[in-house]
C-alpha cells in the first residue's frame, strides 16, 4: 500500500490520518515533504520509513507506484517491514516528536 492508498483507506475506514496533512503531523514533517516522497521527488530517511510502517500498522509498504523505484527506499521498506513483522513487546517505540526534521 502506498501513502495515497493508506490515506484513501483511512477515509473509507475512518481509522488513522485521512490526508497528507494528517500523515505529515503523524511523522512530524511538513505536508510538502510527504507529498515529495509520494511523487518520488525525494526519499524519506530510514527513520521515517520505520515510522510509516510502524504507525500504519504495517499497511504502508512502498512510497509510490512508480515503475522507477529507488532501490535504497525499496530496501529500507523491506527491512522496516521485517522488523515490524518480528516486533517484540520489549522493543522501544519511537514517537514522531522524538525525531528531528
Amino acid at each position: 500500500m502506498t501513502i495515497h492508498e493508506f490515506i484513501e483507506y483511512n477515509k473509507k475506514e475512518g481509522d488513522g490520518p485521512s490526508s497528507i496533512t494528517g500523515v505529515s503531523k503523524m511523522l512530524g514533517v511538513s505536508r510538502q515533504t510527504v507529498y515529495n516522497w509520494s511523487t518520488g521527488r525525494f526519499c524519506p530517511s530510514f527513520d521515517h520509513v520505520m515510522l510509516l510502517v510502524q504507525l500504519s500498522g504495517g499497511k504502508i509498504s512502498r512510497i509510490n507506484d512508480s515503475n522507477v523505484v529507488n532501490l535504497k527506499v525499496r530496501n529500507m521498506f523491506r527491512v522496516a517491514r521485517d522488523f515490524y513483522e518480528n516486533w517484540d513487546d520489549t522493543m522501544i517505540v519511537i514517537h514522531p516528536e522524538g525525531l528531528d526534521g
